[in-house]
């Protein structure tokens, strides 16, 4: 986190683009008048969500990758075999 002057009597820190948080307001007599943070993020939550968003992404590749039908796997798997035979059948026997 890095400190920003925001106005020449507050100090405000930026924590993550999660939010601001005004740690102390200087009156100018020396001493801080009040605290005031602005959000309040629960990290066990947070830490949820960021497993689930990555869950989902990787589901989301697996299906690319995995999810064909069964017709599709046997066309496939037919188009595979015509193109072994073809290729058997061309080959030159020396």
């Amino acid at each position: 986190m890095v400190p920003v002057v925001l106005f020449p009597c507050a100090t405000v820190t930026q924590a993550d683009g999660q939010g601001q948080r005004i740690r102390a307001v200087d009156t100018g007599r020396g001493r801080a008048s009040h605290r005031a943070m602005t959000k309040v993020v629960n990290l066990r939550l947070a830490r949820k969500a960021k497993s689930r968003s990555e869950a989902a992404a990787k589901a989301a590749a697996n299906r690319a990758l995995h999810g064909r039908t069964r017709a599709q796997k046997q066309a496939e798997k037919a188009e595979r075999e015509t193109l072994a035979r073809m290729l058997d059948g061309i080959r030159r026997d020396d």
